[in-house]
């Protein structure tokens, strides 16, 4: 899964000075280099390909998490703008009964003020 790394800092087509040593790439070390050569640039590949793998992971990990926080974000929002459409018609609800209660009370009142009224009314042509 690896892939050939220069080891000099050469770009794609440049040629190296005539007679200049270069430091064999991976794939020239395996076949050819000593076996620690080529061991130090297997390893360093892998090192590479594994740090690069865990952060992938990682990083899908911390996606879906994102992702799923986002989801239940949404589904609380949906909830509480429910629970509040609810909350609001039985506020509405209790202002209704609120206001009958209060012209309850206020035709009590005149009803017992009226009753008053005819009882001094009565008392004075009983006296």
């Amino acid at each position: 899964k690896g892939v050939a790394l220069p080891a000099t800092s050469m770009l794609h087509n440049e040629q190296p000075p005539p007679g200049a040593a270069t430091a064999p790439t991976a794939q020239g070390a395996a076949k050819g280099a000593p076996a620690s050569a080529s061991g130090k640039a297997t390893s360093v590949e892998e090192a590479v390909v594994e740090a690069a793998t865990d952060m992938k992971s990682k990083l899908e990990a911390a996606l879906k998490a994102t992702e799923d926080a986002v989801r239940d974000a949404a589904a609380a929002k949906e909830s509480a703008s429910r629970e509040l459409l609810a909350l609001r018609g039985q506020l509405g609800e209790a202002i209704t009964k609120a206001e009958r209660a209060g012209k309850e009370r206020d035709e009590a009142k005149a009803a017992l003020t009226r009753e008053r009224e005819k009882a001094m009314k009565l008392e004075v042509e009983i006296a």
